[in-house]
């Protein structure tokens, strides 16, 4: 019985052996044929000068948290309790969404820091339809957005 015949980079299995000890379809041979080409060579050269890209997780920012700015939307509430409520409620929606929108308590006032115009959207129609601010607090921070 013969003993198998193994790739030196990716120890897959070969058919039969080849003069430099890799497989037909092995990473590290087609690496190298790509760097061959004059399009290799100029990625090549690009990751040597800018570094390796980064890969994004989808869902993941692609732009630094210090590099953007945060606009802030004031929801005035009926009272402290009432803010209160606001912001325990929509800090708990907030750890299921993201980590850049963010929201406080200011006395009676809630601040909404936003990026994206539907969360203090959001917000402000959810106090409304509850209860915790008026109405016409409500519609001016929709009408602030």
């Amino acid at each position: 019985m013969t003993a198998k015949v193994r790739c030196a980079d990716c120890k897959h299995v070969m058919l039969r052996r080849s003069p430099d000890g890799l497989g037909p379809g092995c990473r590290r041979k087609r690496r190298d044929r790509w760097r061959n080409t004059s399009a290799g060579r100029l990625a090549a050269m690009a990751r040597r000068l800018f570094g390796t890209p980064t890969h994004t997780i989808p869902g993941q920012l692609a732009i630094p948290k210090e590099h953007i700015t945060v606009a802030e939307a004031r929801l005035t509430c009926l009272d402290e309790q009432h803010a209160a409520t606001v912001v325990s409620v929509a800090e708990d929606a907030l750890r299921r969404i993201d980590t850049v929108h963010t929201i406080r308590q200011d006395g009676a006032d809630v601040v909404i820091g936003y990026v994206d115009k539907r969360w203090p959207l959001d917000v402000a129609d959810w106090a409304g339809e509850h209860g915790h601010a008026t109405d016409s607090d409500a519609a001016a921070v929709i009408a602030g957005l």
